[in-house]
């Protein structure tokens, strides 16, 4: 992350975007201009550890995973009152 906030400012024809600025127009967004297609993968840092998953998807993992843990808890206690014959 600290390489991505200390790297150089990108001054080339590319990195400064005119044909882009002029191509677009004011008042108008950038989305769908070819500049921002062919670059916006590029653009942007992501963490390799963070999660950016909805709070809904988190949440719903969570809720799996806890009913899977509380499911094993029960089956280890029925494992010891049964006893084997």
């Amino acid at each position: 992350m600290m390489g991505s906030l200390v790297s150089e400012i990108d001054i080339s024809e590319n990195g400064m975007a005119l044909d882009a600025l002029k191509q677009v127009g004011p008042g108008q967004h950038f989305l769908g201009s070819e500049h921002t297609q062919s670059n916006f993968e590029t653009a942007f840092w992501r963490s390799s550890i963070a999660d950016y998953t909805t709070y809904e998807q988190w949440s719903s993992k969570v809720h799996k995973r806890q009913n899977q843990e509380q499911g094993c808890e029960q089956s280890k206690c029925l494992i010891r009152i049964r006893p084997r014959n």
